[in-house]
C-alpha cells in the first residue's frame, strides 16, 4: 500500500525501490529475469529482478489491478488489468522495445486477477463476477467461464481443461476452460 517495492532473501532485503508507484502497487508478475508491477498510479513498471533496476514504464490511463506476464514466438506479451474493466495488451521483442498492442473491454467492472491458460488464452477475473477467458487479441472474442455472485478474485487454469475460482461470495466454482459448457461445480467455503 505504500508503493515500495522490495526483494528478499532468507529475511534480509536485498533490493529496495521506496517509490515503486504512488499509492498501492496492485499485482506482481515474475518472468525470467524481469518482475513487473503494476499500480494504482497507472502505471505498469518492468524491474530487473536481481537489483529492481527500471527497464521501463508503460503508462495506463487508469488504476491498474492485475497483470499477467509471458513468452510466445515473438518475445513477450504483457497483460495489465484496469479498474474500469479493461485489458491492456503490450508486446516486447527485446527487455525495452514495449507497443501497446491491443486493449479490450472485458468486464464491467475492476479486473481483479488475469491468468495465462495453458492453450495459450488469457483468462480473467472481474468484480463483475465473471471469470473470461479469451485470445489477447483486441477484437478478440471470449467466453464466460463461470460466474461469481460478487466479485470473482482469482482464477487458476489447469492443463485438463479444468478452472478454479475464487470470489467474495465465498465459493469456489470448478468450470471448464478448454470450450465445454461450464460446469455448475460450486464449493462452499465456510466463514472462518
Amino acid at each position: 500500500a505504500d508503493g515500495a517495492l522490495r526483494r528478499w532473501r532468507h529475511l534480509d532485503i536485498v533490493a529496495n525501490r521506496d517509490a515503486a508507484h504512488a499509492g498501492w502497487i496492485w499485482g506482481l508478475a515474475l518472468h525470467g529475469e524481469m518482475a513487473v508491477s503494476v499500480g494504482e498510479d497507472g502505471f505498469a513498471r518492468v524491474w530487473r529482478r536481481e537489483d529492481l533496476s527500471l527497464i521501463a514504464t508503460l503508462p495506463h490511463p487508469h488504476p491498474l489491478r492485475a497483470v499477467a506476464v509471458r513468452s510466445d514466438t515473438d518475445g513477450i506479451t504483457l497483460a495489465c488489468g484496469d479498474m474500469l474493466g479493461h485489458v491492456h495488451v503490450w508486446h516486447a521483442t527485446g527487455e525495452r522495445d514495449w507497443h501497446r498492442s491491443g486493449l479490450q473491454v472485458r468486464h464491467r467492472a475492476a479486473v481483479r486477477a488475469l491468468r495465462w491458460l495453458p492453450d495459450g488464452r488469457l483468462g480473467s477475473a472481474g468484480e463483475d463476477g465473471r471469470i473470461l477467458a479469451g485470445d489477447s487479441a483486441a477484437d478478440a472474442q471470449w467466453q464466460e467461464v463461470a460466474r461469481h455472485t460478487n466479485f470473482a478474485t482469482d482464477l487458476l487454469a489447469f492443463r485438463d481443461g479444468r478452472l478454479l475460482s475464487a470470489g467474495y461470495d465465498g465459493s469456489l466454482r470448478v468450470a471448464d476452460w478448454s470450450g465445454h459448457p461450464p460446469t455448475a461445480n460450486t464449493i462452499a467455503m465456510e466463514n472462518v
